[in-house]
């Protein structure tokens, strides 16, 4: 089997635990789980069934119609010295939960092993799907709002003894350059106040799920960690509302943001948000009020 394997380093608190519920770990499923999100993100044009079928030969399917993943994830761990506590909402001093730490520098290694019948998911589709899981979300309690950010800082392959120095993509133009692996239906809008990528007009995206629709990354340069998921909690605070604009938990129903945020690391004391839009259904969409969404997305950005 072919592989290749990324050293990456814990950007802001990541909250994962174990089957104890408590102690921190970072598991497979959830590599997996992040990278067959953001695939099925990029795929909206895709017929529903047809869709279905292609996630299944490359990520696996249970129930009647089981089978197996052709990736094999393996994982090592953050270093966990038992001590660091992060707050879920720092905005309030609220929620201190264990965490793995990025106050000093954690790695960890996540390692994809594929078969040469991979014939739906090539090589390099597979790293640029790992590099965009990593970038546009996070890992992890509450990674819809800045935590569990990573970054990759060096990639083996399967033929090297040694790691290769790695750069996340930093602009949009390079995202916008791995996106195209997976669709050519995005384009990036530069004449905006804010340059985004975004969805060309004339595509008939009709799919219910949550497919992207466009990803900014801000302007506003943050000086650590705590000073982004601060910021990305107050606003949260600011405007969360019972619409699905930036999802809601009720007594009967719930809905996940819609809204995805993310921190990248420019340097030791630069850091932006990246904010990815998704894809509501119709019937969510026509209670959803995209005024205040703007208006989160614009205080963090």
């Amino acid at each position: 089997m072919k592989s290749i394997t990324f050293k990456c380093e814990v950007v802001t608190p990541m909250f994962l635990a174990g089957a104890d519920g408590s102690s921190p770990e970072l598991r497979p499923p959830s590599i997996k789980g992040a990278m067959r999100f953001w695939w099925r993100a990029m795929n909206g044009d895709t017929d529903i069934d047809q869709l279905r079928k292609e996630e299944a030969k490359i990520f696996g399917v249970g129930g009647g119609k089981a089978r197996r993943s052709r990736i094999v994830i393996k994982t090592t761990h953050p270093e966990w010295d038992g001590v660091f506590q992060s707050h879920v909402l720092p905005h309030k001093d609220k929620g201190l939960t264990k965490a793995f730490n990025p106050e000093t520098p954690q790695f960890f290694e996540v390692s994809l092993s594929f078969s040469h019948e991979l014939d739906d998911l090539r090589y390099d589709d597979l790293k640029s799907l790992f590099v965009l899981s990593c970038l546009l979300g996070g890992y992890g309690k509450r990674s819809r709002r800045g935590f569990g950010s990573v970054r990759i800082v060096g990639i083996k392959d399967s033929d090297d003894n040694e790691f290769k120095s790695f750069c996340m993509p930093k602009d949009l133009q390079e995202i916008l350059e791995l996106i195209k692996v997976f669709s050519s239906h995005y384009k990036l809008d530069a004449a905006s106040r804010l340059p985004k990528i975004c969805l060309v007009s004339s595509t008939d995206f009709s799919e219910p799920y949550p497919y992207i629709t466009e990803i900014q990354i801000g302007e506003t340069v943050y000086g650590d960690y705590k000073d982004i998921v601060h910021s990305i909690g107050l606003a949260t605070h600011d405007y969360k509302s019972n619409d699905p604009s930036l999802g809601y938990a009720g007594d009967q129903d719930r809905f996940a943001s819609p809204v995805y945020v993310s921190a990248i690391q420019y340097g030791p004391n630069d850091y932006r948000a990246i904010i990815t839009t998704l894809h509501m259904a119709e019937r969510r969409r026509l209670s959803a009020n995209t005024t205040k969404q703007d208006a989160f997305k614009h205080a963090i950005l």
